[in-house]
């Protein structure tokens, strides 16, 4: 089962397009919205917080899994920035199945990563507040799927 959850990650990491229309949909819209509101304003939050490595460990529920990944799932994902180790800010984040993502940023890198976040999170705004859904989009330019390849990024399993 772990390894499932980490292929079905990491596909989701690449994937090229996925809309929650049809979930919004057959869901309470209000209660959407505002699990998306507050993951916009919680991953604005860690943007902030990585740009200049402060250190942050906090449990945000992340609307996306539910729809993606596991309906039934348990939708919080951990975030921590352990600060700056080695010369390198690590951050990394928790998800279901135990699944670990760990990225060791330069300073360059988690100021584009920060960046990037916040951009995604502004179109995530707007489409939410144009039509009540959001279109996740395959961008090759994502510093994520960049430092994911280059090696500055890895998948594991946590044992707990």
């Amino acid at each position: 089962m772990k390894i499932f959850w980490m292929v079905t990650f990491t596909c989701f990491l690449f994937v090229t397009s996925l809309t929650t229309k049809g979930y919004a949909q057959d869901t309470d819209k209000s209660l959407w919205k505002a699990q998306v509101k507050q993951f916009i304003e919680d991953r604005t939050d860690i943007a902030n917080k990585l740009e200049s490595c402060e250190v942050y460990d906090k449990k945000i529920r992340d609307p996306f899994i539910n729809i993606f990944i596991d309906r039934d799932a348990d939708s919080f994902i951990y975030i921590r920035i352990k600060g700056i180790i080695d010369d390198r800010c690590v951050y990394a984040e928790e998800f279901i199945g135990n699944m670990q993502f760990e990225c060791k940023y330069s300073e360059e890198q988690r100021k584009a990563v920060a960046s990037y976040y916040r951009k995604l999170m502004k179109q995530y705004s707007k489409q939410l507040a144009k039509d009540g859904s959001v279109t996740l989009e395959y961008d090759a330019n994502n510093p994520m799927n960049i430092y994911m390849n280059d090696g500055t990024c890895s998948i594991s399993l946590v044992n707990k």
